[in-house]
């Protein structure tokens, strides 16, 4: 259980996707401007990562090393997200109607996201056992939505601030993301990484 956890928050605050790796840095900035939106496009990243990740590292473990296919790993673990994706929108219109009205819209972005695909990637070399990689898959959900929304809360903090013209736009994001990576470097320890 303690291995969990350790995994958990270290995928979470450590070895964070967007500050740590430098995945989906791109749809983190450019879907925060509001809070409501940054979560809603968070929770359906984490949704697919809370079921692509793990079932990426089984057919990984089950079927490509067996089989000596683990050069296919990437081409793989797009289709298994594309049908996750693609499985995870009817199956949430029939248990939650409204989640469903709510994170639909972001569903195909969310597809796209570099992010989903490190996080298959990543829990299936980084981690030993399916456990593992449940546990990393729900870290790194819950890191990249915690990331998304921090950084619009920052973003609507920053936009009634009297900002000078050079750093408006990308140059503040950046900073706002300098910032928030150095918040989460006081972390580092955290998780057995």
């Amino acid at each position: 259980m303690t291995d969990f956890l350790a995994i958990l928050f270290g995928a979470c605050l450590v070895n964070n996707l967007v500050l740590h790796h430098l995945l989906a840095v791109a749809p983190a900035a450019a879907l925060s401007r509001r809070i409501d939106v940054a979560a809603g496009f968070g929770l359906a990243v984490s949704g697919i990562i809370l079921v692509s990740t793990p079932l990426a590292w089984l057919l990984d473990h089950q079927v490509l090393q067996p089989q000596g296919l683990s050069h296919l790993r990437t081409l793989a673990f797009l289709i298994l997200i594309a049908a996750v994706a693609a499985t995870a929108l009817p199956v949430l219109a029939r248990l939650k109607p409204l989640w469903h009205n709510h994170l639909a819209v972001y569903f195909p972005l969310a597809l796209l996201n570099s992010g989903v695909l490190g996080a298959a990637l990543l829990g299936t070399t980084g981690v030993h056992g399916f456990g593992a990689a449940l546990a990393f898959a729900l870290g790194t959900g819950a890191g990249y939505t915690l990331i998304c929304v921090l950084f619009a809360g920052l973003q609507e903090r920053v936009q009634t601030a009297d900002v000078p013209a050079a750093f408006q736009g990308v140059p503040l994001q950046l900073l706002i993301f300098a910032i928030l990576s150095m918040a989460f470097m006081g972390f580092a320890g955290l998780g057995g990484s």
